[in-house]
């Protein structure tokens, strides 16, 4: 018999997770995207295509004749699927990979939360500090949350096409959840004669102008953003705290580029990174201290090498798509699917 595999996520319609390495004819793939409704107040806009997303997978479930597994990628997809479709799907697993939170729902979205994830088989955080948080947090058994370190196919294909936007050699900073750019701009401010591309939104950026030797590029498309990455001497990536559990995917995407990686010291990195290992880290809101760091590595190519190196080797061994591969083939055999 046949069984759906239906993806719930805020990612673009086309994307389908890891149909492609599932090719058996026992699987049937589905996905419901939440980017389906378009409209100019975000918020609104957000909350109606969870909503979309998740009735489109209530309605999967109730017309298939077959088993379903429900894979939501993100936590408030997992939300809105328990909330509007878990008394359609019964007793189908819910899988949540990519339980990820940059700011932690506090009051009635709290509560809620709690209620209703109870009713989740599992959960896939991306670092060992977010099973503890997040059991915590929500009161989830730890035994229910599984670390699977970000896996990806390597995103290296702008190696090989010519630099778009860096004029001369440059270091970089991509991304936007949690990220202090008001650190690294004050930092820069002291570096004038080093060069920073700097991939970010606007509500990441602090007020005013930047210095002239920031060049600011605002949501450009995520071929892009690598480009700017595969062709940088080294990446930054500064943090708001010592604690926060972000930057996983940029910090992936730079290792298997060979590319060095100068962090603000979090518990939330530190399943990725070692001091003087295959990265160099630095203390959150520091300028003058994230400076001269920045200074030490141009200054040293050779170090720059060694992390890179090193930085690689591990994603190889610990972030690789193949990861993501075995870990659902055991959730499937767990669940008495055979492909």
């Amino acid at each position: 018999m046949t069984t759906q595999i239906i993806n719930v996520s805020e990612l673009a319609p086309s994307w389908n997770w890891l149909a492609h390495r599932f090719p058996s004819t026992q699987l049937l793939w589905r996905h419901c995207s939440s980017h389906v409704v378009a409209g100019s107040i975000p918020r609104l806009t957000a909350l109606l295509g969870r909503s979309k997303a998740a009735l489109a997978a209530r309605r999967l479930v109730r017309l298939h004749d077959g088993r379903s597994i429900i894979v939501s990628h993100g936590p408030r997809s997992a939300f809105y699927t328990e909330l509007l479709a878990r008394h359609t799907m019964g007793k189908s697993p819910h899988l949540v990979f990519s339980f990820n939170f940059t700011d932690l729902p506090d009051g009635a979205r709290r509560t809620l939360m709690r209620k209703y994830l109870t009713r989740v088989d599992r959960f896939v955080v991306a670092s060992t500090v977010e099973r503890d948080l997040y059991s915590d947090y929500f009161k989830i058994e730890a035994s229910r949350i599984d670390v699977l370190l970000w896996s990806i196919r390597p995103p290296v294909e702008e190696l090989s096409k010519p630099a778009r936007f860096g004029v001369g050699p440059y270091i970089c900073a991509i991304g936007s959840q949690a990220r202090d750019y008001a650190t690294l701009i004050e930092a820069m401010r002291r570096l004038p004669a080093i060069q920073l591309v700097l991939v970010a939104s606007p509500d990441t950026l602090p007020p005013g102008p930047t210095p002239a030797n920031v060049k600011v590029l605002i949501n450009v498309p995520l071929s892009d953003a690598m480009n700017v990455l595969a062709h940088s001497e080294f990446m930054v990536l500064p943090l708001r705290d010592s604690v926060v559990p972000c930057g996983h995917v940029t910090i992936v995407a730079a290792m298997h580029m060979g590319k060095a990686i100068l962090a603000t010291n979090s518990s939330g990195l530190r399943d990725y990174l070692t001091g003087d290992e295959n990265a160099e880290l630095c203390p959150p809101k520091s300028p003058d201290q994230l400076a001269d760091k920045i200074a030490q590595l141009v200054a040293e190519p050779f170090t720059c090498k060694k992390l890179g190196d090193a930085g690689l080797t591990f994603a190889r061994q610990n972030c690789t798509e193949d990861n993501a591969v075995r870990y659902f083939r055991r959730y499937l055999i767990d669940k008495g699917v055979s492909e």
